[in-house]
């Protein structure tokens, strides 16, 4: 049995309202306008938190900022170098065509497959580029290649396969 009876003084309309749900257990409904997030109730307790809940901030944001930091691995330091092994320029080897007489270093920017796509037409390019007595081509005297993100897919391409393969291969199999 529910039971609905006005608080002393109130009308019906009134917010506050009494439930009898049983005969010993009473409950109160609140009006929808109190539970408002705004309602000067809920502001008087948010303005007695903030201090605390600035507090607690703060200190949390300062604990991660600092730890975050705080620590690192540390490496042995090197007891000697070999000039002779690893990636040195010394070290590389050269194609058939490449010459000591000319450098040329590639730099390749990366963003998705369009621009391994303009990559790929840049090192075609190069290759259409052609000089000396040999007719060799710019793309044959390219020493180094410089990557940054997505131009990695044509430069690990040309690097493992080759520039025939690269040329002729590349668009099929990869864009």
């Amino acid at each position: 049995m529910i039971k609905y009876t006005p608080p002393v003084g109130t009308s019906n309309s009134s917010y506050n309202r009494t439930i009898l749900l049983a005969p010993e257990k009473t409950a109160s409904c609140v009006d929808a306008r109190a539970m408002h997030p705004f309602h000067p109730v809920r502001i008087k307790r948010l303005r007695r938190l903030f201090p605390f809940l600035s507090l607690l901030w703060s200190v949390l944001f300062i604990t991660f900022f600092l730890t975050g930091c705080a620590s690192y691995p540390l490496n042995n330091p090197l007891q000697e170098i070999d000039t002779d092994a690893g990636y040195r320029l010394n070290n590389r080897t050269l194609g058939e065509k490449n010459s000591d007489e000319l450098f040329v270093i590639v730099g390749l920017s990366g963003g998705g497959i369009r621009a391994a796509a303009l990559d790929y037409g840049v090192l075609k390019y190069l290759d259409s580029v052609r000089f000396g007595e040999d007719d060799r081509s710019l793309l044959d005297e390219v020493d180094m290649i410089s990557t940054s993100s997505a131009a990695s897919i044509p430069a690990a391409y040309y690097g493992l396969f080759g520039k025939e393969t690269f040329l002729n291969d590349f668009v099929r199999d990869v864009l």
